[in-house]
């Protein structure tokens, strides 16, 4: 199967920069207008595309800034960052036990996402983050390299974030801390240091004239990732190919509240077909889809869904597009994509199980 280059072909018109992993886990910036086409999960390079989001935390590599609140705990921005940049990380060091750093934040009750990434230098001892002004507490590991870490996500009004060192002497580095509005963690969010980060979101397409995909008898395979709202209710976009206007469309979604993958098919504003399969968020997919003449099919895994045989379906397609919700839906997907191959074919149903185990 051919994988088509996402980063010559898809233009994405996201305003503004946004960071990615290296393949050596640095972090990097992209920036406007491109989309962040070699972005490593696990070693895995794909592109990324993720909804907007902001970053409530400020001075988010510098705690020893006054906006962080200390006891028994020395701070000093001396530290190489995760960036690889030179005295822009925090060293934390905790002068007695249970030494902390804690910033408090004005804002409305909302879903929240905390992560930080962290660098054991001295001593073994526990490690604990908090969004919560230490209400509740959680054990993160530091090793002797940079890690991202995150802790379980909150709904909560005022939050108050932070790190708590239980171990007097041991000492870690800290950066880009981020508390993010959201139900689920994105990539790190920079900006001016004492000012609340927007990243905006990914809005990326092509058309189809230039990847060689036929709606009236194509297929798709598609490999990567999707985040999503796990405790949400709504419709979570991943890819969705139509005429410019929501009536006619063909969208392969989350389905959040069943926790599904899902495929769908819409002609003049009339479902035509629902496939679904069960996906875990986060976790590693390989999709496979069919469109044809009373032919929908949805492979995932290896498994198919079934071929539905009374489909209509939508004249006029023209584009492909990720990311294709409202800006600040709460139902928008983060998904990294690894693979996305269209075929001007309708493959079997074997082979479709074949490519996609």
């Amino acid at each position: 199967m051919t994988n088509v280059p996402i980063q010559t072909v898809f233009a994405n018109t996201r305003a503004g920069t946004a960071t990615f992993v290296q393949a050596d886990g640095s972090i990097a910036t992209q920036t406007a207008l491109n989309t962040r086409s070699k972005h490593f999960i696990n070693g895995v390079p794909g592109a990324l595309f993720e909804p907007s989001r902001t970053t409530r935390v400020l001075h988010r590599r510098d705690l020893a800034n006054a906006a962080w609140s200390k006891t028994n705990m020395t701070t000093a921005r001396t530290s190489v960052g995760a960036d690889g940049a030179t005295s822009s990380a925090t060293r934390i060091t905790a002068t007695a036990s249970n030494a902390t750093v804690l910033q408090s934040i004005t804002h409305t009750s909302t879903a929240r996402a905390m992560t930080a990434y962290i660098k054991r230098v001295t001593g073994s001892g526990t490690i604990q983050m908090t969004m919560d002004n230490g209400t509740t507490w959680t054990a993160v590991t530091a090793t002797t390299a940079y890690t991202r870490v995150t802790i379980p996500t909150q709904t909560l009004a005022n939050p108050v974030v932070g790190f708590r060192i239980v171990t007097s002497g041991d000492a870690i580095d800290v950066d880009f801390v981020q508390l993010e509005d959201g139900a689920f963690p994105t990539s790190v969010i920079d900006g001016a240091a004492g000012t609340e980060v927007t990243r905006l979101a990914d809005r990326a397409s092509v058309a189809l004239s230039d990847i060689g995909f036929d709606a009236g008898g194509g297929s798709i395979f598609i490999e990567g990732r999707a985040y999503y709202n796990t405790s949400g209710s709504g419709s979570a976009r991943v890819i969705q190919i139509d005429d410019g206007t929501p009536n006619n469309r063909l969208s392969l979604y989350i389905d959040e509240a069943a926790g599904n993958i899902g495929f769908s098919i819409r002609a003049l504003n009339t479902s035509q077909a629902v496939e679904s399969l069960p996906y875990t968020s986060g976790a590693v997919f390989k999709v496979g889809i069919v469109t044809g003449t009373n032919r929908c099919v949805l492979s995932l895994g290896g498994s198919d869904s079934g071929a539905d045989t009374s489909v209509t379906l939508p004249a006029g397609l023209a584009r492909v597009n990720w990311q294709t919700n409202e800006v600040g839906s709460s139902n928008e997907a983060a998904v990294h994509i690894t693979k996305f191959a269209p075929y001007a074919k309708e493959f079997e149903d074997a082979t479709l199980n074949a490519e996609t185990a």
